[in-house]
């Protein structure tokens, strides 16, 4: 073979190594995002009146009400899209969930007649459990995280 054909084939196969090597960096920097389930409770004791929301990894969501007095139980479910859920994924994420207080709540002098409100989120099999009760301030993320809560029960409500 001629030189200028080693050459050609050189240039070629390194093209061809660099264009493997950004393929893998790419791969290792897309950063996956993680298991989680998220669990949304909401209640008064005074009127025996509950409610559940319950957001899994797989986008599956499943609404539950108690009803009080008579004891009734609701329970619906629907599912996220793709998007939906990996949206959901990333917000609660990026949060980071685990620095948040274990509870958030009206002091000294709370009204005792208001509902009370907890969130459950087990990500990668880890928990963080955080109670509610006429909170006052609250960190943004975990307000934009509760409002996007809300937004999915009432697709879910609607449906």
């Amino acid at each position: 073979m001629k030189k200028k054909s080693w050459i050609i084939i050189g240039i070629i196969f390194i093209i061809g190594i660099l264009l493997i090597a950004g393929y893998v960096l790419q791969q290792k920097s897309k950063k996956e995002l993680p298991i989680i389930q998220v669990i949304f409770s909401e209640g008064n004791g005074w009127v025996g009146w509950e409610k559940t929301l319950t957001i899994n990894n797989n986008g599956s969501v499943i609404f539950e009400e108690q009803q009080p007095f008579n004891g009734n139980k609701t329970i619906k479910s629907s599912q996220l899209s793709y998007e939906e859920i990996q949206e959901f994924k990333k917000l609660v994420n990026d949060a980071n969930v685990f620095n948040f207080q274990d509870s958030y709540s009206c002091e000294p002098n709370c009204p005792t007649d208001q509902k009370s409100s907890s969130v459950k989120f087990i990500i990668d099999g880890k928990k963080k459990f955080i109670s509610m009760y006429v909170p006052g301030e609250m960190p943004e993320k975990f307000e934009q995280i509760l409002e996007e809560i809300g937004i999915i029960e009432q697709k879910i409500n609607i449906s």
